[in-house]
């Protein structure tokens, strides 16, 4: 049984109810139920309208959703809530809730009049159930494949459409050029001679131009996403046709959090949310409610305080169990969900075998191994260093077919004839020397280009530079010497088709991983394995911490009755 402290104390924590003070969270933890329900058991189906929010007191419920072909599942955990849409909205329910453990919820239902009076008396409220609602419908719509089996989205947000209006404003006001063009076009019509057909030509093509602009700065605008996890602060950013990149940190490294907001973002309703991590910081700029949105944000992070908190007193006990000859306790049963789709058909693959085995290495810019991450550099690099040989290339040619037409139309200029048809004189047997020549300079910048390799281990970062025919120069700086990581991308090419240089700062020096592709993915790749690494030595340490602690209270055990006998006597 849940008592109304505890209520209380479970209630403070949820950004949900943000707004209240402790004496208004009791009279709502007083009209609340507490029902318990066992592992596999549904509690809410598809299509229901009860209109009952449930807190989860303890255990883990998997909400899961069906999108089109593909089921979405999330796990809530202590602390969570589900069916606010459906009590907020009075609409029915599109979720399955099912308890994966034996669970308790508290909830509060009363139709909704419950809540509808709670929303009424304290309106401070609504903010949180909207970014709640928000983010939980977009979070169906996009099923996020890459988030682990044990990571729950709490915040999924687009920028405010304020960010997309002010984009627009320029394309706007310039398609008023356009449409004048064509109304002069059309004036000659109005006084009867023929209209201006050059004007209506390009005052058309050039207003195509730019509604085509506007389409793509809408869906460059709908491609941006931001997203808090349990486990992750997350921007995802996607320019349509050019470039992809994340920019991530794990929560537990977050050091501050921060609102910004302007006059017009005040009246509105958006601003900036500044979360600074040890790793840098990630902006999540213009989006609807930024006060809601770093309250998840704490929430999380000091969830997942808390969360190491108690991971590490488990420790310690397994250690004080190992140590006493202790039996581990039984493990907690987990309720099966939904049956597991099949895996996906493998993709086509579009080159034959032959030139998989050639290039199927060398044509992918990040080759993930698991335990290391190798980069190439971007193949625009490679493209611009054999821009001029490629162009000599495509002219000896152009130049070796003028000269074997000119032979096969006068055979007897031929020093060669190999056939009727085909026939070669000394002019063309140097052109063909020459493209093989210029092959060569093309296949050896190739060669050239694919030697130089950056990695990123989980224990250091190395740049390979390795020359066709000549030495090989290797830079290792292990991630703990790391200071700072930054990035550049520079010129329109490189912020075009994303590519740039990371800095690397290891203190004496400077490593730079030179013109990979998206930069900011391999920066975040370089912060992501360093914080690991760091995590890692902590853990070490704090074992080595427990292992002490450990023997001396299993020694203390032991002697306890050694040492009250001691004290009788």
């Amino acid at each position: 049984m849940t008592g109304i402290p505890q209520r209380v104390a479970l209630l403070k924590k949820s950004h949900l109810l943000h707004g209240l003070n402790d004496a208004q969270l009791q009279t709502l933890a007083e009209q609340m139920q507490e029902r318990t329900f066992a592992a596999g058991e549904i509690i809410v189906a598809p299509g229901s309208r009860d209109q009952t929010l449930y807190f989860i007191a303890d255990g883990k419920v998997s909400l899961r959703n069906q999108a089109g072909k593909e089921t979405c599942e999330i796990v809530l955990r202590k602390g969570d809530y589900f069916g606010e849409e459906t009590a907020y909205t009075g609409r029915p329910e599109v979720n399955t809730a099912q308890a994966l453990t034996a669970v308790t919820l508290l909830t509060l239902d009363g139709k909704g009049e419950i809540l509808k009076g709670l929303l009424k008396k304290y309106p401070q409220l609504r903010p949180n159930f909207e970014v709640a609602i928000s983010s939980r419908r977009l979070g169906r719509q996009l099923c996020f494949e890459w988030l682990n089996a044990e990571e729950t989205p709490y915040f999924l947000a687009r920028k405010h459409r304020i960010a997309l209006y002010q984009s627009l404003i320029l394309p706007m006001l310039l398609s008023l050029i356009p449409i004048g063009m064509m109304l002069l076009g059309l004036m000659p019509t109005l006084s009867g001679s023929r209209p201006s057909m050059v004007a209506m030509a390009v005052g058309s093509t050039a207003l195509l131009l730019i509604m085509a602009w506007i389409i793509w700065l809408y869906i460059d605008w709908s491609n941006d996403y931001y997203i808090v996890t349990n486990q992750r602060v997350i921007w995802l950013e996607k320019v349509i046709g050019i470039h992809e990149s994340r920019y991530e940190s794990p929560i537990s490294a977050t050091l501050s959090v921060s609102v910004e907001s302007d006059y017009w973002g005040q009246w509105l309703h958006y601003g900036n949310v500044i979360v600074r991590t040890f790793v840098g910081q990630i902006v999540f700029q213009t989006v609807m409610y930024p006060a809601q949105a770093a309250r998840i944000i704490e929430e999380q992070w000091q969830r997942s305080k808390e969360s190491a908190l108690g991971e590490e007193k488990e420790k310690m006990k397994s250690a004080i169990r190992a140590r006493l000859g202790l039996p581990a306790p039984p493990p907690t049963t987990v309720a099966p969900t939904s049956t597991p789709a099949p895996a996906p058909p493998p993709k086509k693959r579009l080159l034959p075998p032959i030139l998989r085995a050639l290039l199927g290495q060398h044509l992918r810019l990040r080759i993930d191994t698991g335990g290391t991450i190798i980069y190439h550099k971007h193949w625009m690099v490679f493209l611009r260093t054999i821009f001029w040989p490629l162009l000599g290339f495509l002219a000896l040619l152009a130049l070796l077919g003028y000269r074997l037409w000119s032979l096969w139309r006068d055979p007897e200029q031929a020093l060669i004839r190999l056939h009727p048809s085909f026939n070669l004189d000394m002019s063309s047997l140097l052109i063909s020397l020459a493209i093989l020549g210029v092959l060569g300079v093309i296949f050896y910048r190739f060669w050239d280009w694919t030697n130089d390799i950056y990695m990123v281990t989980d224990e250091q970062v190395i740049d390979v530079d390795r020359t066709p025919f000549g030495k090989e120069t290797r830079t290792v700086a292990p991630l703990d010497n790391i200071l700072s990581t930054g990035y550049s991308r520079i010129g329109i090419m490189a912020n075009l088709f994303n590519f740039g240089d990371v800095q690397i700062d290891v203190g004496g020096g400077k490593l730079v991983f030179e013109n990979v592709a998206d930069p900011a993915g391999v920066q975040a790749d370089i912060d992501r394995r360093r914080v690991a690494r760091m995590a890692k030595k902590k853990e070490s340490e704090a074992a080595a911490e427990r292992e002490r602690m450990a023997n001396w209270l299993a020694v203390y055990h032991q002697s306890a009755d050694e040492l009250r006998g001691f004290g009788n006597s």
